[in-house]
């Protein structure tokens, strides 16, 4: 009985590490994919999840950029108008921004568990070679947004991270939702 619990948690960590191998190769791959056939000599320094996005923070979200306190299907049907609005006007960036608020509402709206996570926020530093400045090692950091079977959906670089937390304060989520949008673009 024994040796079967030690062999459970042997293959249960080996299967929490196979998971953040996955992460970490996709990492990788988007690093290598960014370098354009230059070898960068990446070193992976830490990763770290900082952040989650819920079903629940769409909904959150939405109802603070509104200013409103209405239920989600009043707030559906609020966002739907401002969307048709922008496609009948041709306003591009009103559309694809307010279209994605209106996706999470959805989803929102959908899932049983409202808690539940959609996306996790990680950031990811490492270390290259920098061919524009002279062959230096130089450290980045990135964030990459990850789906909940742990799929790479984009990333943003960190100086774009701080601007969206300076400029997004009215919630602790929303520089997260935006640079979450913002990478997908």
């Amino acid at each position: 009985m024994k040796h079967l619990i030690l062999f459970s948690l042997i293959a249960l960590l080996n299967f929490s590490c196979a998971e953040k191998d996955q992460k970490l190769q996709q990492i990788e791959a988007s690093v290598i994919e960014n370098a354009m056939g230059n070898d960068l000599s990446y070193d992976p320094i830490d990763t770290k999840e900082v952040s989650k996005i819920t079903y629940k923070d769409y909904f959150d979200v939405v109802k603070t950029m509104l200013d409103t306190d209405e239920n989600i299907d009043k707030t559906i049907e609020r966002v739907q108008y401002i969307v048709d609005k922008a496609r009948n006007e041709n306003d591009g960036n009103t559309y694809h921004v307010w279209n994605f608020n209106l996706e999470g509402l959805k989803k929102y709206k959908s899932a049983t568990d409202k808690n539940s996570t959609d996306v996790k926020v990680y950031e990811h530093s490492y270390s290259i070679i920098n061919p524009m400045f002279d062959n230096q090692k130089v450290t980045v950091v990135n964030y990459y947004f990850f789906d909940s079977s742990d799929k790479l959906l984009g990333k943003v670089s960190e100086s774009e991270m701080k601007d969206f937390k300076k400029d997004f304060v009215k919630s602790d989520k929303m520089p997260y939702m935006v640079a979450y949008y913002e990478s997908l673009q």
